[in-house]
């Protein structure tokens, strides 16, 4: 499995079946050594069974266990911290977590209840769990979900169970997204990137070689279209007038966007489906991939 991959499976026996996942992942070879601190972090945000669709179900949880007891990895820990009015301790009985941590002898630790840590996360300072820090490898076990303020919460928004009660409120009054976007720069699971800032520069790059790429391509071809990108993010508008605010996004043809993004994937490239969605590069992109979607790019425009 390459990194920028998904995989999906289907059925009902999910600790089956999140043992099949980590085996085509191949989590063994991901794991430093033998003794590592493994975290595992499920969603627990309220005392709400998970057949409501509101937190991570406990036979998933049961799979990644088993899958790492089995391959010699026993140094493991389930952490979380329930949100605010809700309490830790009562999530982890009525979630089914409580006869899990016993089955599996796998401590459970309620992040409320644990000391918080200042830590500097990419230039903002956040009260992070010392369980957290502990942690030398983390398993980030969300529930895909809407959300008032971010539309949509998933593995990013999942680590504010990783922080105390009073962070969570004020992270909450600084709109969520920066605040949580610092708190991943403070943990151990993007330790990669914190210590590798060459990655931005990289990501610099192949946003520029794509994004500018699609604008030669339209200029070139005569067409009215605008791109909008800031380093690996962007979007290509089918407007006519330049798009900075939402009147001028909904002058977009969308018509003629769905037609282009059908054409795109039938040639195996996979854009956001949405006139109003946005692309997003990674390392995983290569320079061969980018310059094979220029030229379907232009084979389109052209």
């Amino acid at each position: 499995m390459k990194k920028w991959q998904i995989y999906k499976i289907y059925g009902t026996d999910y600790t089956e079946m999140t043992k099949e996942l980590l085996k085509r992942a191949k989590l063994k070879k991901r794991i430093p050594h033998k003794n590592c601190r493994i975290g595992i972090k499920p969603n627990l945000i309220s005392p709400t069974e998970a057949c409501r669709g509101a937190t991570t179900h406990p036979e998933i949880v049961a799979g990644i266990i088993e899958y790492l007891q089995e391959r010699g990895f026993f140094n493991l820990v389930m952490l979380e911290g329930s949100w605010i009015g809700a309490r830790t301790s009562e999530a982890v009985k009525v979630c089914g977590y409580e006869s899990l941590s016993q089955r599996y002898g796998v401590p459970f630790i309620d992040t409320q209840q644990d000391e918080a840590v200042r830590c500097d996360c990419a230039g903002m300072p956040i009260e992070i769990c010392r369980s957290a820090r502990e942690v030398e490898f983390l398993i980030n076990v969300p529930v895909l979900k809407g959300h008032c303020q971010t539309n949509m919460t998933c593995a990013l928004k999942n680590l504010k169970g990783l922080i105390p009660n009073s962070e969570k409120s004020r992270f909450h009054t600084l709109g969520l997204h920066e605040p949580i976007a610092h708190l991943a720069a403070g943990l151990t699971q993007l330790k990669y990137l914190y210590e590798h800032q060459e990655v931005y520069k990289d990501l610099e790059e192949k946003g520029q070689k794509l994004y500018g790429g699609i604008e030669e391509i339209l200029k070139e071809a005569g067409s009215e279209y605008h791109v909008n990108h800031v380093s690996s993010l962007g979007s290509l508008f089918f407007a006519k007038e330049e798009v900075v605010d939402y009147t001028s996004a909904k002058s977009s043809d969308t018509k003629a966007f769905a037609d282009y993004f059908l054409a795109m994937l039938k040639q195996g490239i996979h854009l956001a489906p949405s006139q109003f969605e946005a692309m997003f590069l990674s390392t995983a992109h290569s320079d061969e991939v980018l310059e094979d979607t220029l030229t379907k790019i232009r084979n389109y425009f052209m």
